[in-house]
Order: structure tokens, then sequence, then C-alpha cells
């Protein structure tokens, strides 16, 4: 059975540097189910690349996303300009920027739903917005924010 959960009002912290109480099962049960994940903000200059390589070092098939790199490699993989650039299957959309950066994300993460089969949008340390992962989930996707997907994964040994 899968955990549920929901971002209500009565589970977000007012301060954006408090994380949110996810139950481990729901953690545990979204990163089980990726196998391929779609870094979006990318840049091998940046925070970025250091936590896109402990995705990846953690067995999790990871491609980073950016349009100013498109086309260069990166991580073992040809950097494609945007998500539906992507040719196969993306379980998982991770996102680094600021709010307006998990906005843009969210909505495009659910118009590209049905073609990628995305199925989970994580917005990382720094990309807090309540408003997109409520969008997300709207569009039925699972959505985690505020928390490193590595560290996670690591935590709760998921792989």
């Amino acid at each position: 059975m899968t955990t549920e959960f929901r971002h209500t009002d009565d589970v977000i912290p007012a301060d954006p540097n408090e994380k949110i109480d996810y139950p481990d099962d729901y953690l545990r049960d979204i990163l089980k189910d990726v196998f391929k994940v779609a870094t979006l903000g990318y840049h091998p200059d940046l925070e970025s690349a250091q936590y896109t390589e402990r995705l990846k070092a953690n067995g999790f098939h990871v491609v980073p996303v950016n349009p100013k790199l498109a086309g260069e490699m990166h991580v073992d993989e040809v950097v494609p300009a945007r998500i539906s650039d992507i040719p196969s299957k993306v379980d998982m959309l991770q996102v680094f920027g600021g709010p307006e950066d998990a906005m843009y994300a969210a909505e495009g993460a659910a118009e590209a739903k049905d073609k990628t089969g995305l199925k989970v949008l994580w917005l990382e340390p720094g990309t807090w917005n309540p408003e997109a992962a409520r969008k997300a989930e709207a569009a039925g996707l699972r959505v985690v924010m505020g928390l490193d997907a590595a560290e996670q994964a690591e935590r709760l040994k998921v792989r």
C-alpha cells in the first residue's frame, strides 16, 4: 500500500527553513519507485552538480536538464534543454533554484506528466513553494519539498 501525503496548510511550516515532517514510508515509497530522474537546474559549477552526482552514486539514472547546456555531456548524459526533450520515460523531476523555478517546474511537470510518465516532483532545498507543491499534487504527482533526495535515499537505505 502506498503512503499518502498532502501539502496542506497544517503540515507546511511558516518558515521555509523548517523541514516538513514527511513520513519515512512516504519518502521510501517514492524513492523505491523511481529509476530515472531529470534534474532541472543542473549546472556543473553549482551545488546542483554535487546533489546530482550523489543521487547517481546512489543508483539512480540521472539526466541533467538545462537549456544553457543543451547538447553538452554532463553526468555521462547528453543534456536536453527541456524535460520534453528526454527521449524516454522519466520517473521524477528534481528541481534546483528558487520559488519561481518550483512553480515553473510544477506547471511543466503537470503538462508533461502523461507524455513522460512522470510520477514525482522533488523540490530540493531552496526551491520552497507550497503553491507549486499543491499544483503538482492536483495534477496527480507526488511531491517532496525542502529535502535532499540523495540524503533521503542514503538515510532510508533505498537502493
